[in-house]
């Protein structure tokens, strides 16, 4: 047998204070508690729900089979769970730790840790540090805490959280709940139906596949619904938002936000601030709320409320019959048509297309057969005022 290679039985307690080499002997079912200090260690631990603690140094610990108890302590350490519901906590250092097969609780500690959860559904906390923690197969519980994170859910239905920090996340296949905690965090939801707070800071969420419900928290958010029919609120602070494909609910929330609903039939409503809304492709309702908004419909026949404020509506070539529920006529806020030179070349071949339709004010391009209406408007109080060509 080499220098400093004890081959032992199932024992308990043992503890050591030297570089050592604890092997188990193959077949041993015991529950083993094992207790080092100082050194750089390699133990392997066997089958049986053991109890292992590395000390200082930098330990190598594999627990076997059964339902270990392991501590990997000060240093830079590499940790194995293997099957079974493991415990194990990485302590202070920049540790490896691999948890395995069975349903794991997994604590990186202090320093920039690797982790990885393996089958089974896991709790995994990384600590302090800036730390790479993947949940695998199995609904996951990940917290990155405090340090800039990277957290790959992986398959099933997890839960993470960023903490502190400018962390990245990405929630893998299933139904996920993702919290950006603060920091400016990069969020993926990817496939499946997710839930998804940015937090506080600017964050930068991905929603992806699924009927996804995302909120950007405060600060200066960029949201992408991907495909699916897709809730978001893009919270405080000037917001970018693209629905994507899907009939979206999107509210932008406090701020002066951009916000593209895309495809689909969408209901948008900007909030308090100065906001630009294009509804995109489809059947759409938008509403610019509080503040100097600018309203385009896109393609399809959509319904546009300016509500408060001095409001632009955007009139252009194959945009649909659109219809302005609250043009402003008078005061120092009223309303502007924003009209595209395609569409009409100056103001006399606009209203030149236009009629009195009972209470609504119709202007009608019949090259591409698109209509703005003005509803409650009269034709003979609109002025040049009204009108911006572009």
């Amino acid at each position: 047998m080499p220098a400093g290679h004890v081959l032992l039985p199932s024992v308990t307690p043992i503890t050591l204070s030297f570089p050592i080499i604890i092997e188990l002997p193959m077949g041993n079912t015991g529950n083993d508690t094992i207790e080092l200090s100082d050194g750089d260690d390699l133990i392997l631990a066997g089958d049986g729900n053991d109890t292992v603690s590395g000390g200082n140094g930098d330990d190598r610990i594999s627990g076997g089979t059964g339902n270990d108890t392991i501590d990997g302590g000060a240093g830079n350490d590499a940790l194995e769970g293997a099957a079974g519901n493991d415990t194990i906590d990485g302590g202070d250092g920049n540790d490896l730790i691999v948890a395995g097969d069975g349903n794991d609780t997994v604590t990186g500690g202090t320093g920039d840790d690797r982790i990885s959860g393996g089958a089974g559904n896991d709790e995994i906390d990384g600590g302090s540090g800036d730390d790479a923690l993947e949940g695998a197969a199995g609904n996951d519980t990940i917290d990155g805490g405090d340090g800039n994170d990277l957290i790959v859910a992986g398959d099933g239905n997890d839960t993470a959280t960023g903490g502190t920090g400018d962390d990245r996340i990405s929630g893998g296949a299933g139904n996920d709940q993702i919290d950006g905690g603060s920091g400016d965090d990069a969020i993926e939801g990817a496939a499946g139906n997710d839930t998804i707070d940015g937090g506080d800071g600017n964050d930068l969420i991905v929603a992806g596949d699924g009927n996804d419900t995302v909120t950007g928290g405060t600060g200066n958010d960029r949201i992408g619904g991907g495909t699916g029919n897709d809730t978001i609120d893009g919270g405080d602070g000037d917001d970018r938002i693209d629905g994507g494909d899907g009939s979206d609910t999107i509210a932008g929330g406090n701020g002066n936000d951009l916000i593209l609903a895309g495809t689909g039939s969408d209901d948008v409503s900007g909030g308090h601030g100065d906001d630009t809304i294009d509804g995109g492709s489809g059947d759409d309702v938008l509403a610019g709320d509080e503040g100097n908004d600018i309203l385009s419909g896109g393609a399809g026949d959509d319904i546009l409320t300016g509500s408060g404020g001095r409001d632009t509506f955007v009139f252009m070539a194959w945009s649909g019959d659109d219809v302005v529920t609250d043009f402003v006529l008078g005061g120092p806020e009223h309303d502007i048509v924003l009209v595209s030179h395609v569409v009409f070349q100056d103001l006399a071949s606009l209203l030149a297309a236009a009629e009195q339709v009972g209470s609504d004010a119709v202007f009608h391009h019949a090259a591409s057969d698109t209509s703005l209406t003005l509803a409650n408007v009269d034709l003979g109080a609109l002025k040049a005022e009204h009108f911006a060509l572009f």
